[in-house]
């Protein structure tokens, strides 16, 4: 069974296409490059994939289910994560912050004024954990928006890990590393 299903996916914005018929069918654990020139639409093909736009035509499967034309949080609750080729960040918050709310929402977990997020299980020990594997452990107090930008991006990347996610879609992640 193929993880990711794209089957004659085409997008268009009122003129020229710039999707023009993607079949692709990806096995659980490859890693694959989609590579190209600026300007031959993979940002659109991810934003297709994780439900940001919805595509012309074709359909899109992920794990046997069709996603296309979901928006972007039930695709993300399916198991599907990505990295934004401009980083996307809560610059105001931690390092820690930011990891540890990505990981409240993979659990659907929200804070209210009765529960405290420091006692909520294995919440803490998965944020460093997760530090610790991109690397920011030492930055874990660090506000978000203040760190360099080959940091800003491993921290990008730790959000996408954080979501535990059946596949990665990472844009031009080597960028200002």
């Amino acid at each position: 069974m193929a993880i990711l299903d794209i089957k004659g996916l085409q997008k268009d914005f009122s003129g020229p296409g710039v999707i023009l018929g993607i079949d692709l069918a990806k096995e659980q654990g490859e890693k694959h490059a989609v590579i190209g020139p600026n300007g031959a639409g993979k940002p659109t093909l991810f934003n297709l994939i994780t439900g940001k736009y919805i595509p012309t035509r074709g359909k899109i499967l992920f794990k046997d289910k069709d996603i296309t034309g979901l928006p972007p949080h039930k695709i993300s609750h399916l198991g599907v994560a990505r990295s934004f080729q401009i980083t996307n960040i809560f610059r105001s918050m931690t390092v820690f912050e930011n990891i540890r709310n990505a990981i409240l929402s993979k659990r659907k977990l929200h804070y209210n004024l009765f529960s405290t997020l420091s006692k909520i299980d294995g919440v803490l020990e998965e944020t460093a954990r997760v530090m610790s594997l991109v690397g920011l452990a030492t930055k874990r107090d660090q506000i978000a928006g203040e760190l360099s930008y080959g940091h800003q991006r491993a921290l990008e990347i730790a959000l996408t890990i954080s979501m535990d996610p059946d596949l990665i879609l990472l844009d031009e992640p080597p960028a200002g590393l």
